[in-house]
């Protein structure tokens, strides 16, 4: 690491870092986000991690986006003191949706920032209309499974995201979620202390769809690696012991009539029973183990399966992943093609912010929001090759890259990412 790379701000001036920002609607569906045609409230929190105070600060808030309307602005947020924080609560920003916003549409907005003083900083952040189709989280080590459930949902028309970290968007901007969690020896277990974990209960108790694979949230995950038990929310009855050879659709359930192989060889799997309600949807053809279960809560919906989608063979006829996906998301209540296509999810604004960009001698990298602590960010070049990395061990706090690699060398004018937990942003050096 270079030696003129610094990690926390000690100078003298002001230095406001955004924390969060919380979007509400009570004046639209009150769904705790912003929907097509609707209006919306925005609440900002700021914070002054540098090493001077001011007597006074007001926000000015804009967009050139097409689709968003500004409609009141202003704050007064009155003093800010050197680590105060302040927020907006008492008079929360206000903006309007057009009712032709394509769903899942990301809307950038800027704040800037002054005092009578000469003191002026803008601030950025996005605001996500409506909800995108799907969102498919695969956390374990081999990749195939989630990756083809992206590639065919894609192609089947639905527009969402992939990927190993769950998003820093909250996952009510999805209307499905898809968990990958593997088989051994390559599986994740979801821990019952861990965010992930309460973040898909929160959304399934908020009216979610989830479709959950693998073998560790059932039996053997639970009662030998401390996993989360997942099998209650899910209507299952879990019990060790199943051999999966073939995986068949049963008559009277939505997947009737699908007959695979599994390309993983003869592999133990856990049995998930139904409870309730709950419907099994496929059985192992030859020991007749329940391997998948479908329930309808009425205020949500889940499918729980022992074995992998990735893993599956297609057969003839309507045997096909495409078809069974397909047939997952006629239950879940989601039609193709509602959201806009987008590359990528893109940084968490919450996460960290960089200017001045582009750049000269330096830019700074302002970390805030939730974040592991310590960790580590990374620069890299175009062609995704690591240039530098800088540890970090608290949140708020800055980190200054002067444009130099590991060796200490300038590197040259153009595109570099910096990356923090897997969200990434563009910085241009000049």
């Amino acid at each position: 690491m270079a030696d003129n790379i610094t990690i926390n701000y000690n100078g003298s001036d002001i230095f406001t870092a955004l924390q969060r920002v919380q979007i509400g609607d009570p004046a639209g569906n009150n769904n705790g986000r912003m929907d097509p045609g609707e209006p919306a409230e925005i609440t900002v929190f700021l914070k002054n991690i540098g090493g001077a105070g001011v007597l006074h600060i007001w926000a000015t808030l804009f967009t050139i986006d097409p689709y968003l309307l500004v409609t009141d602005g202003t704050f007064d947020f009155g003093p800010f003191p050197v680590d105060a924080t302040v927020c907006n609560s008492s008079d929360v920003f206000r903006v309007q949706a057009s009712p032709s916003t394509p769903q899942g549409h990301v809307s950038d907005l800027s704040m800037e920032i002054s005092d009578h003083a000469g003191y002026s900083e803008t601030l950025s952040f996005s605001v996500i209309t409506g909800q995108y189709d799907y969102l498919v989280w695969n956390p374990d080590s081999t990749p195939e499974s989630g990756q083809l459930m992206d590639s065919i949902l894609s192609d089947l028309g639905y527009l969402g995201h992939y990927g190993i970290e769950m998003p820093g968007i909250g996952l009510e901007y999805y209307r499905s979620l898809f968990v990958c969690t593997g088989f051994r020896p390559y599986t994740f277990f979801i821990d019952s202390f861990c965010l992930e974990k309460t973040r898909i209960l929160n959304y399934i108790n908020q009216g979610g769809r989830v479709y959950l694979e693998g073998n560790s949230p059932w039996c053997s995950g639970p009662y030998m690696y401390h996993a989360y038990d997942f099998s209650p929310v899910f209507g299952i009855n879990p019990d060790y012991g199943s051999i999966i050879h073939t995986v068949l659709g049963q008559n009277g359930t939505m997947m009737a009539g699908m007959n695979f192989v599994q390309s993983l060889g003869d592999y133990a799997g856990d049995i998930v029973n139904s409870l309730g309600a709950a419907q099994v949807l496929f059985k192992e053809g030859t020991y007749g183990d329940n391997i998948c279960v479908a329930y309808d809560a009425g205020t949500y919906k889940t499918i729980g399966a022992v074995f992998e989608i990735g893993s599956l063979v297609d057969g003839t006829g309507i045997s096909t992943k495409r078809q069974y996906l397909q047939n997952v998301m006629t239950y879940f209540g989601v039609n193709a093609g509602a959201v806009e296509e987008t590359p990528s999810i893109g940084p968490d604004p919450n996460v960290f912010q960089v200017y001045p960009n582009p750049f000269l001698d330096y830019v700074d990298i302002v970390l805030s929001g939730y974040i592991e602590v310590p960790g580590e960010l990374m620069i890299y070049d175009v062609t995704g090759r690591t240039i530098n990395t800088i540890k970090y061990t608290e949140v708020p706090t800055v980190v200054r890259w002067s444009g130099n690699d590991f060796s200490g060398v300038k590197v040259a004018r153009g595109q570099y990412f910096v990356e923090v937990g897997g969200r990434n942003k563009l910085i241009l050096k000049y």
